[in-house]
């Protein structure tokens, strides 16, 4: 319940807010779960390795990473996601997760816009999860400056 209300106040003012950032500046967080358990490939070390076999939502995020050209980090865990937003160049998040660590990275991020994309988990939490990739896209459209 706590985390639903931080999420939505953190919607709220992100609309108050007007967040725009060069492609360069925006970091498009994705959870190790994302990607299919049979997955032979250590997405960690960055999604440009994907194969995009279409197993998993990786494919889209690095099709649309080419396109857009943000930066794109695949995590393990909080304190991972919040390592990598400290990156002088970061400006704009955009963070997909569960709820749970939506919430935490909020609190955890507070200087920077935190864009939120809650993933769904069709076979349980924290395997093989997925995304609305059109929604990652919509919220690209609103916040890449050109």
């Amino acid at each position: 319940m706590l985390d639903r209300f931080i999420i939505f106040l953190n919607k709220a003012i992100g609309k108050l807010r007007t967040s725009r950032a060069k492609p360069s500046e925006i970091l498009v967080l994705l959870p190790h779960c994302i990607q299919n358990k049979d997955c032979d490939l250590d997405l960690t070390s960055g999604v440009q390795i994907c194969r995009r076999c279409g197993r998993c939502k990786i494919r889209e995020v690095s099709l649309l990473q080419e396109e857009y050209g943000f930066r794109s980090a695949v995590v393990g865990g909080g304190q991972q996601a919040v390592q990598a937003t400290k990156d002088k160049g970061v400006k704009c998040v955009v963070a997909i997760a569960c709820e749970k660590e939506l919430a935490a990275g909020i609190l955890s991020v507070l200087r920077k816009p935190v864009h939120t994309i809650r993933n769904s988990q069709p076979f349980g939490p924290c395997v093989n999860t997925d995304m609305d990739a059109d929604s990652l896209r919509e919220m690209l459209q609103k916040i890449v400056k050109r």
